[in-house]
């Protein structure tokens, strides 16, 4: 998947480069149509403004429909971290109770050995 972006990427550039050097006249931009809003742009100038406000917009819609996904994501985080914790307390208490107790009382008993001489 990285490849494909980075080709698909390649292409998207060299077709815009391709586009701006093939397209150097100037158009007419009307930005306000009840009045003289006129500007004259090159059409190359032009057609990039508009991918790149594209661009923005598309990452700005994305951004958004992610939010849920990242606030989620910080939830799983603290989890994360919290049973780290338990994990971390459970295996303290494992190590210190590992060892087996010695009753006080197998010290006061007698040793006797099944064979006699």
């Amino acid at each position: 998947m990285f490849i494909i972006r980075w080709i698909l990427g390649f292409v998207v550039t060299v077709a815009a480069a391709v586009f701006a050097v093939l397209n150097r006249h100037d158009v007419t931009v009307y930005w306000n149509p009840l009045g003289e809003g006129v500007v004259i742009l090159p059409a190359y100038l032009v057609a990039l403004g508009f991918m790149a406000v594209g661009f923005i917009v598309g990452g700005a819609v994305v951004w958004l429909n992610m939010g849920r996904l990242r606030s989620e994501r910080r939830k799983q985080k603290k989890e994360i971290k919290l049973l780290k914790k338990q994990v971390d307390v459970a295996k303290s208490k494992a190590t210190v109770s590992s060892s087996p107790p010695v009753p006080p009382q197998a010290e006061l008993l007698p040793v006797l050995s099944a064979r006699t001489p």
